[in-house]
């Protein structure tokens, strides 16, 4: 991103923190774990696979940041989400 904006990498880095509040690697790490989320939403690959779509190729590390940032493994929040999904349907339908 540097090199595409013309400057140095640790002034690319100044500008990039003073705009967004964090360091490119940390807004990469939160687009890719944002992207991981939706994806174990809406669709019904493996979770390595989605790690792999989103750029994150080791598991171990995929899985440890989705915890930290989520609270719950990418398994886990997929059930999670699945069952309150359920819920809101079953819920709905008695309406």
């Amino acid at each position: 991103m540097a090199t595409q904006a013309g400057v140095s990498l640790s002034h690319f880095t100044t500008l990039f923190k003073k705009e967004m509040e964090m360091v490119p690697t940390a807004y990469l790490k939160h687009n890719r774990l944002e992207s991981a989320r939706h994806l174990l939403e809406t669709i019904h690959e493996r979770i390595k696979q989605i790690a792999v779509r989103v750029g994150m190729s080791e598991k171990s590390h995929f899985t440890r940041d989705f915890k930290t940032k989520y609270g719950l493994s990418p398994t886990k929040y997929r059930r999670q989400f699945q069952e309150k999904r359920q819920a809101e349907r079953k819920n709905g339908k008695k309406s």
